[in-house]
Protein backbone atom coordinates (compact mmCIF):
# COMPACT_ATOMS: atom_id res chain seq x y z
CA UNK A 1 0.00 0.00 0.00
CA UNK A 2 0.98 3.17 -0.89
CA UNK A 3 -0.86 5.65 1.10
CA UNK A 4 -3.65 3.03 3.09
CA UNK A 5 -2.67 0.72 6.14
CA UNK A 6 -1.78 -2.58 5.88
CA UNK A 7 -5.29 -3.43 7.21
CA UNK A 8 -6.08 -3.30 3.13
CA UNK A 9 -5.63 -6.11 0.58
CA UNK A 10 -5.52 -4.75 -3.11
CA UNK A 11 -8.19 -6.13 -4.78
CA UNK A 12 -7.74 -4.72 -8.40
CA UNK A 13 -6.10 -1.88 -10.21
CA UNK A 14 -7.60 -0.06 -12.71
CA UNK A 15 -5.23 2.80 -14.66
CA UNK A 16 -2.45 2.48 -12.32
CA UNK A 17 -4.66 2.80 -9.09
CA UNK A 18 -5.45 0.29 -7.01
CA UNK A 19 -8.46 -0.19 -5.43
CA UNK A 20 -8.84 -1.90 -1.73
CA UNK A 21 -11.02 -3.15 0.84
CA UNK A 22 -10.56 -4.17 4.03
CA UNK A 23 -8.88 -7.20 5.25
CA UNK A 24 -10.90 -7.91 7.98
CA UNK A 25 -14.32 -4.95 8.49
CA UNK A 26 -16.23 -4.50 11.64
CA UNK A 27 -18.73 -2.35 11.36
CA UNK A 28 -19.66 -2.31 14.89
CA UNK A 29 -16.05 -1.12 15.42
CA UNK A 30 -16.52 1.69 12.91
CA UNK A 31 -15.38 -0.19 9.61
CA UNK A 32 -16.04 1.59 6.58
CA UNK A 33 -17.39 -1.13 4.43
CA UNK A 34 -16.95 -0.30 0.42
CA UNK A 35 -13.58 0.01 -1.29
CA UNK A 36 -10.99 2.67 -1.32
CA UNK A 37 -8.63 3.97 -4.27
CA UNK A 38 -4.76 3.94 -2.94
CA UNK A 39 -3.98 7.23 -3.66
CA UNK A 40 -4.46 10.55 -2.03
CA UNK A 41 -6.13 12.68 -4.06
CA UNK A 42 -8.63 9.96 -3.18
CA UNK A 43 -8.23 10.18 0.82
CA UNK A 44 -12.02 10.12 2.44
CA UNK A 45 -13.85 8.48 -0.69
CA UNK A 46 -15.38 5.02 -0.31
CA UNK A 47 -17.25 3.31 -2.76
CA UNK A 48 -19.95 1.17 -2.51
CA UNK A 49 -19.03 -1.32 -5.71
CA UNK A 50 -15.95 -1.64 -7.86
CA UNK A 51 -17.90 0.21 -10.78
CA UNK A 52 -17.88 3.07 -8.65
CA UNK A 53 -14.49 3.31 -7.55
CA UNK A 54 -13.66 2.97 -11.53
CA UNK A 55 -15.46 5.80 -12.09
CA UNK A 56 -14.37 8.50 -10.10
CA UNK A 57 -11.15 7.57 -11.23
CA UNK A 58 -12.57 8.03 -14.72
CA UNK A 59 -14.34 11.23 -14.17
CA UNK A 60 -12.47 12.51 -11.40
CA UNK A 61 -8.58 12.17 -12.64
CA UNK A 62 -5.41 13.46 -10.28
CA UNK A 63 -8.62 16.03 -9.32
CA UNK A 64 -11.62 14.69 -6.79
CA UNK A 65 -11.93 18.27 -5.06
CA UNK A 66 -12.97 19.49 -8.58
CA UNK A 67 -16.68 17.48 -8.22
Amino acid sequence: MKHLSNRYAKVMEYKGKDICALRIATPSDGDELGYKIDDIAYDGMVFDSLGEAMGAIDSLGSHPEED
